[in-house]
């Protein structure tokens, strides 16, 4: 009884998580809107009314349903200079309804995986630039400025899962992996319309990711606490161990020799995985302050 109100709670710890983010979604576009909106100078009139004036409609900043091509406002935050001088929106796609929880560009960068709260895994092909010339130093052109990055239609669309899909992992053989809250992983290929297998779980998978040496294994991290080490052919868990707190990240070294976790309440732990065992290395908190009664925050990604 005990061991099935603490998974509960743990349930509407993340639950609540995603509806927190759900949230700020929904109400991204007011924001965006309002940060990105050309600032207009107020000049007063005889009468008491402001006058406004704005920049010419070529140089009018990007703002959410604007005009592709549009410059982005940039803003300087605990920086002297800015990084981005000249950022433009491209392109714009609306093709899922809901949140998009995970977004993914395939190891070659041809094909951008995208997934979230509609159950469905979209495929997105880069556009050939076939007017692209790496020795030419032209100045870029309003054309080329609301040139689309992507194709308009989908490459692929993927359905199978039963609810949220949490994250994505590409293979260097172009396979794909997706974790949702309906306690599967599914593997997929970009040559193929079908699921090509499905690895159950106990919880939501909260993240995935490939051997990056050999692709026939993967990490699979749930709120069941655990990260296992799954081998593709035999549909079977090669070795897993329980870390004691719901796991939120996981990801291989570039060797794929050892491996980090992370977990909900702000905890990275290292793995060597060599030999597919995992063996304890160290730890360490991820913290915003300090002393006894400090929190850690939720690790949401890890990259090695």
């Amino acid at each position: 009884a005990v061991r099935e109100i603490r998974g509960k709670t743990k349930k509407k710890w993340f639950q609540k998580g995603l509806k927190t983010l759900k949230s700020k979604a929904l109400h991204a576009g007011d924001a965006l809107a309002e940060t990105f909106m050309p600032k207009e100078n107020k000049v007063e009139s005889a009468a008491g009314q402001a006058q406004t004036s704005s920049l010419p409609q070529e140089e009018e900043f990007w703002h959410p349903g604007g005009k592709v091509g549009n410059q982005v406002k940039v803003n300087v935050h605990r920086k002297i200079y800015k990084e981005f001088t000249d950022l433009r929106i491209t392109q714009e796609i609306g093709a899922h309804k809901g949140a998009v929880w995970s977004m993914k560009f395939s190891e070659d960068g041809m094909y951008l995986a995208s997934a979230g709260q509609d159950e469905i895994i979209r495929i997105w092909e880069v556009k050939e630039d076939e007017t692209s010339n790496p020795d030419t130093t032209k100045e870029t052109s309003d054309k080329d400025k609301k040139r689309a990055f992507f194709k308009e239609k989908p490459y692929r669309i993927y359905g199978g899962h039963k609810a949220d899909i949490l994250d994505l992992c590409w293979s260097k053989t172009q396979f794909l992996l997706s974790s949702s809250m309906d306690k599967t992983v599914r593997l997929w290929h970009i040559s193929m319309n079908e699921c090509l297998r499905v690895f159950s779980h106990t919880d939501f998978v909260t993240s995935i990711q490939f051997h990056p040496i050999d692709d026939k294994y993967f990490l699979s991290g749930s709120l069941d606490e655990k990260v296992r080490l799954w081998s593709i052919p035999e549909q079977t868990v090669v070795d897993w161990v329980n870390i004691h707190e719901m796991v939120t990240a996981v990801c291989f070294s570039p060797d794929g020799k050892k491996a980090v976790i992370g977990s909900y309440k702000g905890k990275c732990r290292f793995y060597s995985v060599e030999g597919n065992q995992f063996e304890y290395i160290t730890q360490m908190d991820v913290k915003n302050t300090r002393g006894k009664n400090s929190r850690g925050k939720k690790i949401t990604g890890c990259h090695w």
